[in-house]
């Protein structure tokens, strides 16, 4: 890692019947149970959830892990469970919500959409293209730290994705609004026609994880959705004693308290971006090694 690298606290929420595997194993890229997993295996209109991308997501508000921590204990038992960590931005790639709110609008904008209209219904006026798709793109390079490199492929991935869902489509532009259908940004009616094609959810499985790539290392501080709703996702594995990465576990504990049952916080240089330095303070008052 270099010197300047940007660090955060980020939280990752699960339940205590992991905690064996993960002190023993640490956290893995793909491991054999997962909660997205169980909750979203495909798109359904019962959950926003899309698809399980490989490694840990992680948010900085921890209200957020608490939220998912919930989940995992009524799904596979045990306690929630809440790890803090240290990570470096660039082992982060956004969530893909985060990604889908962020392109939505600028998807129907490009195909002609008019945010001043008081028709019902618009549809497109140009078709779609590779030269729209980076377009699209450019539109949310600045929020996501894209260069001009990252718009180029990040545009093919696009480009690969919506191609095959416009094959027979009216050109009604609420395909690509956010307010197209009740599910909102977090699961678009797009997506929901890829994945219901032939080897579609592979496609967008594969595409949209190459997407997410490109903006590796994106800042909390530019988040479209906010600063307190940044959530990432950790591609690599990486373990208590083992963090080539550069992510570091300094905690875990209840929802409470994320550093009851664990607290090494020697790591910190206190220029990490956090959004409670309060919790870090009071933290530090006590050590807990495994």
């Amino acid at each position: 890692m270099v010197d300047n690298e940007t660090y955060v606290i980020a939280f990752h929420g699960t339940t205590s019947a992991f905690d064996g595997s993960i002190q023993e194993n640490g956290f893995l890229s793909r491991p054999m149970t997962k909660l997205s997993q169980k909750l979203s295996t495909s798109i359904d209109s019962a959950t926003d959830h899309m698809v399980a991308f490989d490694g840990t997501y992680v948010a900085l508000e921890k209200n957020t892990a608490c939220y998912y921590a919930k989940q995992a204990a009524e799904v596979f038992g045990g306690e929630p469970r809440i790890y803090a960590m240290r990570v470096p931005l660039s082992s982060m790639v956004p969530d893909e919500d985060e990604v889908h709110f962020a392109l939505s609008c600028h998807l129907a904008a490009v195909l002609g959409y008019d945010e001043s209209s008081i028709e019902d219904f618009q549809y497109a006026t140009s078709a779609w293209s590779l030269d729209l798709a980076k377009d699209a793109v450019q539109g949310i390079a600045e929020c996501f730290g894209m260069d001009e490199a990252a718009v180029e492929l990040a545009a093919g991935h696009l480009h690969a994705m919506i191609e095959p869902t416009v094959q027979d489509w009216d050109g009604e532009l609420f395909f690509f609004h956010p307010e197209g259908n009740n599910q909102g940004w977090a699961s678009p009616h797009w997506v929901r026609k890829l994945t219901s094609l032939e080897r579609g959810f592979d496609l967008y499985r594969d595409q949209m994880d190459k997407f997410l790539g490109c903006m590796r290392g994106a800042s909390p501080e530019t988040c479209p959705a906010g600063y307190d709703a940044f959530k990432g996702r950790i591609t690599d594995t990486f373990k208590f004693d083992d963090n080539a990465n550069g992510v570091t576990v300094i905690g875990f504990g209840t929802r409470l308290n994320p550093f009851e049952h664990y607290s090494d916080l020697t790591s910190l240089n206190g220029a990490e971006m956090v959004l409670v330095p309060e919790m870090l303070e009071a933290a530090k008052a006590t050590t807990l090694r495994l």
